[in-house]
């Protein structure tokens, strides 16, 4: 009930009065004698005098009902047990008086009966604020003895009141019942790990408003997170000091009873844990223990997006809190760690939603019916930051507004997301039974700004869901093929994405590789040893916990076997053109009188356009009242610009009006309204960017303009194959070809592409010049937009190719950073020049496999080879005046041998973000920075030289949340550079057999800022 602080920090969870309510015992005992927990055990042998109550072992004084009811016909312990049926369906009774917030309660009894319906019962008897029932069997025993069990806290706001325990059979059968334990504590006693613990400390002030909020979160029966919830503390990890900020968090109170409070955690400054700067804390059992982390665990191993996960124990101001599951919240580094370029990650507003949920004055949830799907906005993350970004602003609003057609299913899903991501998403979650994470408040989504589409991040997977939630129906095509009426409210925009023909045969395909027993065994061989591990941390304080793997493999053959009958009924489906039709949510019988706190999120408003001197301001109406709009604000506190007149936006009525009001140029974050009649002032949140509409995306849109034909003067098709004819042709606008197909360009090929045109390809090219007769891509007049090959289905071929003269890809909001760029797109480039390109990148390969050899680059704008999250080999190839890096790699494992590095303007190879390069026999001259190890990275360099360099190696640190770097030189030789190295405090070099660490401090800032 209460929590210890130590170092002088000591806080009460509860008033004063929590120790006087302690000591208070049941009427019929001797207060003072008593001790201030119970435990108690009833094993049905011994009865009072009169015969009518059954005695506790421990103390005579307490009892129980049923004595009339004992029998020796079965017993589990002893002779006798007490039966229960149609005309005793009660039994087992006994309360305790004056049980006060806070109270760790565990009950548990032994059950025998044909039928699992007889339940035991914890509830208050003076209200309807606790009850706690069960008839789920957590261990089996002998001749049919099933245990219940049932473990909580009351609730944080629990005034001191009397609870009972009893059991109740409502069943048609007879059932027996043994062995009742009850314990209540003050606290609950955690186990201690041997496992590095995460310290977390508070002052009292701090400590005691988080407290505040736990309690109006118990009180409004929800956890609704305000911006003034944060408070200041510190953390530790392994003797790391860092300061923090941090707030309750969790929806629903299953994160906030007893001790054991969820807590959403923002380090300050250059501090990040596990390369994480913004992560939760959190009680395991809210997400299934290590089912979660499971999950979690093979999602990654497919390459799908999630948050990252795992255990460790936690204290909270000196106290032991046991074991916690941790989880990484939603940033860049997120992204960064499973091989993503940083691009917003984006959500639908649930607010709305959570405001239905809120208790009344009666203290039951109000259950009132608004539009909360109509009116949930779409935000981002990190909001603040990507408004002040221009480049993330405008990649935001293209992602908006694909959420927005998602929202109101306009699109096909193969053209809002990438469709291979969102496959593996919906199968992973057929075969796990991880569906929780598919409502549509759950669902999160990462706009990658190199496909200009939108990947499903898989989060909040098992929450409230368990195994068996979804029997019987293994396949999420099967359960979304009926009439609408199935579909929930939960799961509304599911059903259309079946109309993909594209999504849905990538569909079948993930649940035929997820469901095999060959998949799921190379889980287990993965990841098995490790949850096993998870698993018995967690037992230790929680027995009952179940991470139950045959449960899978039971839901994986029931896929299978429903699998072929799935397939044919797409198939009939496709033949006979059927669709499933978009047709709205619509919530009959919406509430007319709602509260003010109802009205902040049924309103949306969006900065539409700025002026120099003033903005225009939309807003949309969900409220079922006309308002008047007074004013905006830069804090919820002032009003700094107004209308005059005050407009006045109507009803909601079935439809959301819209109205747009002209004030003066300000930092408007919130709007001022008012209800009619007056009253006090609501204020609202103003997003700082435009409402979406819908509108194409700029892949979208290229797609709409370009639609590839076959049949064209520059190439003709041969089956599956499109090949370009040889000779010099001018290429006058954008070539978009398909996936499903092998490109294939002739030895002699000139493309000249010009007035801005752009080649992408989704499909394989195959280059195959010879040294008489290269294969030429150029651009007479510097305007083309780039040469592309994005997720092409096997491997591209590049052999005696020029590149020269091109720009990069950069249509509206979508743009890319290479001349040429492959994307998900293994290559192999031979006899390849790269040339006076006019971009960032010359060659720009990411998430991909490649070789580069024999090639050359030369004239290069800025970086020539930039390598993001590949694997691959470069060799034989020359880099010769660069305008910025010669090889640039990051998140990446790269072999590099006998290249010739010269004139470069800043880093001859540059190695970043966690990248692992190997090089042999290189030769680098005349740059700024001849080798360069980075934020993690380690660079192995022998029998090379570096030589007439500014700065010959250097070693630091750019992302706080990444580490110190290494470098390790094998017989290769520093000369004539002006500074012959750099290293920074924490940072590597191995020079042959010295070993030299870092002393310098800060080295980003002088290369980086």
């Amino acid at each position: 009930m209460i929590s210890k602080l130590h170092s002088g920090l000591l806080v009460w969870l509860m008033c004063p009065l929590v120790f006087m309510a302690l000591a208070l015992m049941p009427s019929c005992v001797d207060y003072e004698s008593r001790a201030l927990d119970y435990q108690l055990t009833f094993d049905m042998e011994t009865v009072s005098a009169d015969g009518k109550f059954l005695v506790s072992q421990e103390d005579t004084l307490w009892r129980t009902s049923g004595g009339v009811l004992r029998t020796t016909e079965v017993s589990r312990s002893g002779s006798y047990a007490v039966r229960t049926g149609n005309k005793s369906p009660f039994a087992l009774a006994v309360s305790f008086p004056d049980i006060g917030p806070d109270t760790y309660v565990t009950a548990s009894i032994w059950r025998k009966s044909s039928e699992d319906i007889a339940k035991l019962v914890v509830s208050s008897t003076q209200s309807k604020q606790l009850y706690h029932m069960t008839s789920k069997t957590v261990e089996y025993g002998d001749d049919g003895w099933e245990k219940l069990k049932l473990e909580f806290f009351t609730p944080a706001n629990f005034a001191y009141q009397e609870i009972k325990v009893n059991v109740w059979n409502n069943g048609q059968a007879d059932a027996w019942f043994d062995d009742l334990e009850i314990s209540i504590l003050r606290e609950k006693s955690y186990p201690e790990y041997q496992e590095s613990t995460f310290y977390i400390e508070m002052d009292t002030t701090e400590f005691m408003r988080l407290q505040q909020v736990r309690l109006r979160a118990f009180n409004d029966g929800v956890l609704q997170s305000q911006d003034e919830d944060w408070v200041k503390g510190v953390v530790f990890s392994k003797d790391k000091a860092m300061k923090a900020k941090m707030r309750l968090k969790g929806d629903w109170l299953d994160h906030l009873y007893g001790d054991k409070w969820s807590l959403r955690i923002k380090l300050r400054g250059d501090d990040s844990w596990k390369r994480m700067k913004v992560f939760s804390v959190q009680t395991p059992l809210a997400r299934m223990g290590v089912n979660e982390w499971y999950f979690h665990q093979v999602c990654m191993a497919e390459g799908l997006l999630t948050t990252r996960y795992g255990f460790m124990p936690l204290g909270i101001n000196g106290e032991n809190r046991g074991l916690y599951a941790y989880e990484d919240h939603f940033s860049k580094h997120l992204l960064e760690s499973q091989n993503r370029r940083e691009g917003p990650i984006v959500r639908f507003v649930e607010d709305a939603l959570w405001d239905t949920r809120v208790y009344n004055e009666n203290g039951k949830r109000n259950l009132k019916k608004t539009p909360i799907f109509d009116a949930s906005p779409i935000k981002p993350f990190t909001a603040s930051r990507i408004v002040e970004d221009t480049n993330k602003l405008k990649q935001y609003l293209v992602a908006q507004n694909l959420m927005l057609q998602y929202k109101n299913r306009t699109q096909p899903a193969s053209e809002i997301f990438n469709v291979d991501m969102l496959a593996k998403y919906f199968a992973l979650a057929d075969v796990f039974i991880a569906r929780h994470s598919l409502i549509w408040h759950n669902q999160r989504f990462y706009y990658n700004p190199v496909l200009c589409k939108l990947e499903p991040i898989a989060f909040d997977c098992f929450s409230d869901i368990g195994l068996g939630e979804y029997a019987g129906k293994p396949i999420w095509g099967f359960l979304k093929s009926d009439s609408k009426n199935r579909l929930g409210g939960e799961f509304i925009m599911v059903r259309e994405l079946f109309n993909d023909s594209l999504f849905v045969s990538q569909y079948i395909k993930a649940l035929e590789k997820y469901s095999s027993e060959a998949f799921l065994e190379s889980m287990s061989g993965r990841f098995l040893d490790e949850a096993l591990h998870y698993d018995s941390l967690l037992r230790l304080e929680y027995p009952d916990h179940i991470f139950d793997l045959e449960a899978l493999t039971v839901n994986a053959k029931e896929i299978r076997k429903h699998l072929p009958s799935f397939k044919e009924l797409n198939q009939a489906r496709k033949q006979q053109g059927l669709q499933w039709v978009n047709e709205p949510v619509i919530v009959s019988e919406l509430d007319t009188v709602l509260g003010d706190s109802f009205l902040p999120n049924l309103l949306q408003c969006y900065i539409q356009a700025l002026d120099d001197d003033s903005m225009t301001i939309r807003v949309k109406n969900y409220f079922p009242e006309e308002l008047t709009i007074l004013g905006v604000g830069r804090t919820k506190d002032r009003m700094d610009a107004f209308p005059v007149p005050s407009p006045v936006i109507k009803a909601y009525k079935g439809n959301a009006p819209s109205l747009d009001f002209t004030v003066e140029k300000s930092e408007g974050f919130y709007l001022f309204v008012s209800r009619p009649g007056g009253g006090q002032m609501i204020t609202t949140e103003i997003y700082q960017w435009p409402e979406p509409d819908g509108s194409l995306s700029p892949v979208q849109e290229l797609v709409t303009q370009s639609s590839f034909d076959e049949s064209h003067e520059l190439y003709e098709a041969r089956g599956r194959q499109i090949i370009f004819n040889k000779g010099n042709w001018q290429l006058k606008e954008n070539l978009i070809i398909p996936s499903g197909y092998e490109v294939v360009f002739n030895a002699g090929t000139t493309l000249d592409m010009v007035d801005e045109a752009l080649f992408i390809s989704y499909s394989p090219i195959i280059m195959k010049g010879s040294a008489a007769n290269p294969i030429r891509i150029m651009s007479s007049d510097f305007s083309a937009r780039g040469f592309t090959v994005i997720q092409a289905e096997s491997r591209s071929l590049l052999e005696h190719v020029i590149f020269e003269n091109l720009n990069t890809l950069a249509y509206k909001s979508w743009v890319l950073t290479g001349a040429v760029n492959f994307y998900e797109s293994d290559v192999d480039i031979y006899q390849t020049r790269f040339s006076r390109n006019q971009c960032e990148d010359a060659l720009n390969i990411i998430r991909s496999n490649f070789l580069v050899s024999h090639s050359s680059f030369e004239h290069i704008f800025a970086d020539a080879f930039d390598s993001d999250f590949c694997t691959g080999e470069v060799r034989n190839t020359n880099f010769t005046n660069i305008g910025n890096d010669a090889i640039d790699f990051s998140g990446s494992q790269i072999f590099i041998a006998d290249c010739q590095i010269h004139a470069i303007n800043d880093k001859g190879i540059s190695a970043g973000e966690n990248s692992q390069l190997t090089v042999e026999r290189v030769n680098i001259t005349h740059a700024n920075i001849g080798l360069a190890s980075k934020d993690l990275s380690t660079l192995v360099v022998s029998n090379s030289t570096v030589s007439d360099c500014n700065y010959g190696v250097v070693l630091l640190q750019k992302k706080p949340e990444y580490g110190s770097a290494q470098m390790i030189l094998n017989q290769t030789k520093l000369l004539h550079s002006k500074t012959t190295r750099l290293i920074e405090m924490g940072s590597l070099l191995i020079h042959d057999s010295d070993t030299i660490k870092g002393d310098q401090k800060r080295l980003a800032d002088i290369f980086y800022n």
